[in-house]
């Protein structure tokens, strides 16, 4: 039986970090899972060998969406870990600054899928909101990122008021890329070399 280990002063921290574990769908395949408070990390950190250890710095959670948001990516993110599935995308892509990326997208695709599709669309909606309402500069690669978990939304049917936000933010230069993001519904394949040029552009 799984034994969840947490190690945190900050009740209502504890009680929410319990919340999101209770609602995962996903078969865990852990002995334990410790997660603790620590100044010595600079957000949300962990590593996975037998058992799942994450790291949480407690002056990072005061905005509880994206607390929670960041907290359940990085959660599946190691579950992926822990299955080899972010060594076969690291082993299989071209561009090594594309690597974090899809891995983080594989990540929410699966916390959406295993029972986080309301803290996901929330955590987006937040990080999208900031951007339009306060008219913040956004980068080609934070836009990609938010039109790739579009992408995961659309898929189910879910993108509504993600996708009018999207296109208040757009930015030029990313034509071909979105065309074919769009074609594939998946970032995972690359396609052409125009594509993979398109994709280094952006990191650049």
């Amino acid at each position: 039986m799984l034994r969840l280990i947490l190690d945190i002063e900050n009740e209502k921290l504890k009680e929410n970090i319990k919340k999101i574990i209770s609602k995962i769908e996903y078969p865990l395949r852990f002995d334990e899972i410790c997660i603790c408070t620590t100044y010595k990390v600079e957000f949300i950190e962990g590593n996975v060998e037998k058992n799942l250890s994450i790291y949480i710095n407690p002056e990072k959670c005061k905005n509880k969406i994206l607390f929670n948001g960041y907290f359940i990516r990085n959660l599946f993110y190691l579950i992926d870990e822990k299955e080899s599935l972010n060594k076969e995308i690291e082993n299989n892509l071209k561009i090594p600054e594309l690597v974090k990326f899809v891995q983080y997208f594989f990540a929410d695709y699966k916390s959406i899928k295993y029972g986080f599709m309301n803290d996901m669309k929330k955590f987006y909606l937040e990080r999208i909101s900031k951007k339009v309402y306060q008219k913040e500069q956004i980068s080609k690669k934070e836009y990609l990122e938010f039109y790739s978990f579009y992408l995961i939304l659309k898929k189910l049917r879910e993108e509504g008021e993600i996708k009018t936000l999207l296109d208040k933010l757009w930015i030029s230069g990313l034509d071909l890329l979105i065309m074919e993001l769009e074609r594939l519904n998946y970032p995972y394949f690359l396609g052409d070399e125009n594509l993979i040029t398109a994709w280094k552009n952006c990191f650049n």
